[in-house]
């Protein structure tokens, strides 16, 4: 959904000019599912700010659980600027390497998702041309790094009405009267929305009613008990409505993406062994998600993933929270290894985690693993390539995932 005043908003921040010789520090800032890393991709393919920066636009996702160091990291922006990477072996000398570079490039570095002001600290430079953004949920990281400060605004009402449109196959115009209740009990926020609208599709005016008592009665003690730290409850109860909506077999299939790391890509590989389906029913399965704003998808992979705050609500669901920390850990390890090959999943896991039988849940959860997994060398476990890049405007725009 485009939103050209917060785009316009948000280009002017970035392209004003810098106070000194440092690269200029803004943090895009504003609450889980409120669209800053849907924004800031925006702006990155914005004509005018390519324009701006003509030496590139390069995309660092940090997170909380970060698959790869920061010498992976630099190493990709190495390559991006097509640098020699001999400098690029340990952390230090990749951080001098870069400000090195840095110094006389007009480049735009966006850093997502980041939780600690160490995250950032690495990619600042002096650079007069260049300029670094960073989103977060954080309001304290920009005053730690000396950033300057630019919320992300809610929808407004008319926006709301729109999106919740989209998702509902309607016309703002068609909205039964009830959907002014739903987009206050959404919050304006684009997640909630997008969930709720998709639930409502097809439905008759006389649901519309029913969804909204449906988040009226959500257990609010429940989730602010799973969720102490996030204060936003509107969003947490759209995501339990829509979950809970789901038919028994959907739904335990969706709980079972608790296993995975933040913002990582769930291939078709890694769904059939999850949810011991065949290739078919597997893609619909991921369909049916993607259809109701419960994943997104990449068309190019057929990879779907969760956002963080739909990831946190299935962990929440998990019933034996050391044995899901001893799977991230385990995946945590495993990671370049699947993310080349995702047909490797289940050894990987099953191996990791030999060590941790005796607690039921991890013995439960590689038994299905060994049960559902293809023998090696089936079209299941062929490995699908990810582009780590991608050409924009004739200009880098570099990504970098977890």
């Amino acid at each position: 959904m485009e939103r050209p005043d917060a785009l316009a908003r948000l280009r002017n921040a970035i392209i004003s000019d810098g106070s000194g010789p440092s690269t200029a520090l803004t943090a895009l800032e504003g609450m889980g599912g409120i669209g800053k890393t849907i924004l800031a991709q925006a702006l990155c393919h914005d004509e005018v700010v390519q324009q701006a920066f003509p030496d590139g636009v390069i995309w660092i996702t940090a997170g909380r659980e970060s698959a790869y160091d920061l010498v992976i990291r630099m190493r990709e922006v190495g390559k991006a600027f097509r640098d020699d990477l001999a400098g690029y072996d340990t952390q230090l000398g990749c951080i001098n390497r870069y400000r090195t570079v840095m110094r006389d490039k007009a480049a735009l570095i966006v850093v997502d998702d980041v939780w600690r002001s160490g995250d950032v600290e690495p990619f600042r430079a002096e650079s007069l041309r260049s300029r670094l953004l960073f989103t977060t949920r954080d309001a304290s990281i920009a005053a730690a790094v000396g950033a300057e400060e630019h919320i992300a605004d809610l929808l407004t009402v008319e926006q709301s009405r729109d999106l919740l449109a989209r998702w509902c196959a309607l016309t703002p115009e068609d909205l039964p009267p009830e959907a002014a209740d739903l987009i206050r009990e959404c919050g304006r926020l684009p997640l909630a929305l997008a969930m709720i609208g998709a639930m409502l599709r097809g439905r008759p005016s006389a649901y519309w009613k029913h969804v909204g008592n449906l988040l009226r009665r959500a257990d609010l003690a429940k989730i602010r008990a799973q969720f102490p730290d996030y204060p936003h409850t509107d969003l947490l109860r759209a995501i339990q409505v829509s979950a809970e909506a789901l038919d028994p077999k959907a739904r335990q299939r969706y709980l079972a993406l608790a296993v995975l790391l933040e913002d990582m890509p769930i291939p078709p590989a890694i769904q059939q062994t999850l949810w011991g389906v065949d290739e078919w029913e597997a893609l619909e399965t991921a369909e049916q998600f993607v259809s109701l704003s419960l994943a997104q998808r990449d068309a190019e992979t057929g990879s779907i993933r969760l956002h963080d705050l739909q990831l946190d609500y299935v962990r929440a669901q998990y019933p034996d929270r050391e044995a899901l920390d001893l799977i991230h850990g385990a995946l945590w390890l495993s990671s370049h290894v699947v993310e080349k090959d995702p047909g490797q999943f289940a050894s990987q896991m099953v191996g990791r985690l030999l060590p941790h039988q005796e607690l039921p849940a991890v013995q439960q959860f590689t038994h299905s693993l060994i049960k559902a997994a293809p023998p090696r060398g089936s079209s299941r476990c062929t490995p699908r390539s990810t582009r780590r890049g991608r050409r924009c405007s004739a200009r880098w725009l570099v990504t970098l995932g977890r």
